[in-house]
Order: structure tokens, then C-alpha cells, then sequence
């Protein structure tokens, strides 16, 4: 897990023109069936991260500065990243919002319970043993 505002910190240290690109509103363009959504990496709200989006996947498209500036913001996540184990039963919550989050490869069954709060799609449903 990678907190955003340890990550923008991070950037606006050691490559500002990094964080620069990825705060512009069109530093990328997500993809989902028929949708598209432009967006910034880092929203910032008076100087601090209000929000952060990133997916790697093969439907998202980058800004040419923004993609440009992806090894610096990989240096980045290996410089803030908070890496983890859970023993079996346990979990955590995160704001969605605010961190970036993926992975590892694992082995067994997982369950994962989404819940959506403050959101016009507010939902909750509970994606299944195994499943992402």
C-alpha cells in the first residue's frame, strides 16, 4: 500500500516536473467498456492530495509527460511503500481515495468485501471466496 500523500512528497522531492505532470487534468485516461474518464494521478486541493487514481492495466493511457515521468513515480512507490501480511481472517479498510493499493501473488482462496460510502454509486456486495 503506498499513502498518496507519501508518494506526492516523494515526487515533489526528487522530480517535481514528475508530480507537476501527473496533477494535470488530463495526466490520464481510464477506460472501461464504453466509459472513459480523463483524470489527473494526484488531485490537489490548496497544495495537499485531495484524491489519487491509477490503474496499470492495458485500458489506461497516459498523458505523454505523464508517461514520460513513470520511472520517477516508480522510484517513488519503492521509496513509500508499506508492505504487509494478514493472517487468515483478518483484513483491513482503507479510503480509497487517498491510497494506492494492489497485491502480491498469493496462494489459496481470498474473500474481499467492497463497501462504497459517500459515493453516488454507494453500494456494498461481497465479491465471493477467490475472486479480485
Amino acid at each position: 500500500m503506498l499513502r498518496g500523500t507519501d508518494v506526492a512528497a516523494s515526487l515533489g522531492e526528487r522530480n517535481p516536473d514528475a508530480l507537476k505532470a501527473y496533477c494535470e487534468d488530463d495526466a490520464a485516461i481510464f477506460r472501461t467498456g464504453g466509459e472513459e474518464m480523463v483524470s489527473p494521478i494526484f488531485r490537489m486541493v490548496d497544495g495537499s492530495v485531495a484524491e489519487v487514481r491509477l490503474r496499470f492495466d492495458p485500458y489506461v493511457y497516459f498523458a505523454p509527460n505523464a508517461a514520460r515521468a513513470l520511472p520517477a513515480l516508480e522510484r517513488a512507490f519503492e521509496e513509500t511503500e508499506i508492505a504487509f501480511s494478514l493472517a487468515p481472517g483478518k483484513g483491513y479498510a482503507i479510503r480509497n481515495d487517498l491510497w494506492f493499493h494492489g497485491r502480491r501473488a498469493y496462494s489459496g482462496n481470498r474473500e474481499m468485501l467492497r463497501i462504497m460510502i459517500g459515493s453516488s454509486h454507494a453500494s456494498s456486495r461481497n465479491a465471493g471466496p477467490g475472486t479480485r
